[in-house]
């Protein structure tokens, strides 16, 4: 027999809340299950077989079984029992699921309070929803499911010697999972201020594991811009089998293997010369796991922008001049025979001056000092004379 909290007046009553608002994947996570019993002083306790706890969004669902001996209150006398029960992960029919035991006896008139503390494991919003009571004799088996509905009363935390604190929270039954803050750093070692074309360029990515415990990792590389060209990925601490590396403008999961807490791994990209000037989007993704908690994946991100130049680069300007020599007249009048020959250009004489500004961009390494950039500019200019011809109209 299945009955709703709407089907029926019930002498049982649930609420379910969170002590925090918000939790990181991989920190613990406390919560509190009240159940209140107001039946007849005279009645007998109600004792349930097992307490399904169903959410919704990121978090596992939660079953507490009856035993009675594991945490059962001294005192029935006492109004309100708080019993911290040890949760376990667990799969059912193929399902992962959180099991505890505790007692499941209910006096008339007491409020029993289970705390759970359980780890976060899945990054997003969670929210309980309900309670299944399952009662089982030699008669009958009876399900009562209790629905948790947002309340105007401010939630209650219950504490030692029942002592309240409010949960002054729109919704207590709900609780936001962010992701864990990644600790692995992403670093690149020995940058140029400039890169320039018709040049091999290898970049040196330091990774660094400053979680508490060893890390595997992947990296994903992803080379953006118009002709991007094809990159090759290598680890510095890799096996012979890797030795060559992987190729490719989207490196995906390229696996660094285990990096030790405080230590750190070396990746070499490497990029072919390109023949023209670019600007390259590098956007870098470590997605790793900790040994300890495999199951639980961390994202570090990073990204930059790699200009490539010209080593040489020139500014032209034309500009005119005056002529030295004197102005034709314009009241004669010199045409040339159309005989086949080159015709002499007559009329007014123009002169020009073309200016060259032209510099040199160098990269110098010192033998006992570090690598350095320097430029050379120089300029040159000269002019040119060219008389117009004077136009005339063609004969009809």
């Amino acid at each position: 027999m299945v009955l709703h909290e709407k089907e029926v007046n019930s002498f049982l009553s649930a609420t379910y809340v969170f002590e925090h608002l918000e939790g990181k994947v991989g920190e613990l996570c406390s919560s509190q299950l009240a159940v209140t019993s107001s039946a007849m002083p005279t009645a007998a306790p109600v004792i349930m077989a097992e307490i399904k706890l169903n959410f919704e969004g990121s978090m596992k669902p939660l079953n507490l079984r009856h035993e009675p001996v594991a945490d059962a209150p001294s005192d029935h006398s006492r109004s309100v029992a708080l019993s911290k029960v040890t949760l376990s992960e667990t799969s059912e029919g193929g399902r992962a699921m959180l099991t505890g035991e505790s007692s499941l006896t209910f006096q008339p008139g007491q409020t029993r309070v289970f705390e759970f503390s359980s780890t976060l494991r899945e990054a997003g919003d969670a929210k309980a929803i309900s309670a299944t009571f399952l009662m089982t004799t030699d008669l009958f088996d009876l399900e009562y499911v209790h629905t948790f509905e947002q309340s105007s009363t401010p939630d209650v935390w219950w504490g030692e010697n029942a002592v309240k604190k409010r949960i002054v929270r729109l919704n207590a039954t709900a609780i936001t999972v962010l992701p864990k803050p990644p600790k692995l750093e992403l670093q690149f070692l020995g940058l140029c201020d400039q890169y320039y074309t018709n040049e091999q360029i290898v970049l040196r990515l330091e990774v660094v594991n400053e979680e508490d415990a060893d890390a595997i990792a992947n990296l994903d590389v992803r080379l953006l811009g118009d002709g991007a060209p094809t990159v090759r990925l290598h680890v510095a601490a890799s096996s012979s089998d890797d030795a060559d590396g992987q190729k490719g403008s989207e490196l995906a999961g390229t696996p660094l293997g285990t990096i030790a807490s405080a230590a750190s791994t070396i990746i070499e990209l490497s990029i072919p010369p390109v023949d023209l000037p670019a600007v390259y989007d590098i956007s870098m993704k470590a997605i790793y796991s900790l040994v300890s908690e495999l199951e639980i994946p961390i994202y570090r991100s990073m990204s930059m922008q790699l200009e490539v130049i010209n080593p040489f680069e020139a500014n032209y300007d034309f500009s005119p001049r005056i002529h030295p020599g004197p102005w034709p007249s314009l009241f004669t009048h010199v045409e040339g025979e159309d005989d086949g020959t080159e015709i002499q250009a007559h009329g007014l004489a123009q002169k020009w001056c073309l200016t060259a500004v032209g510099g040199l961009r160098m990269r110098l390494r010192s033998p006992s000092g570090p690598l350095v950039s320097a430029s050379c500019w120089g300029w040159s200019h000269g002019s040119c004379e060219r008389p117009l011809r004077q136009l005339q109209s063609p004969a009809r």
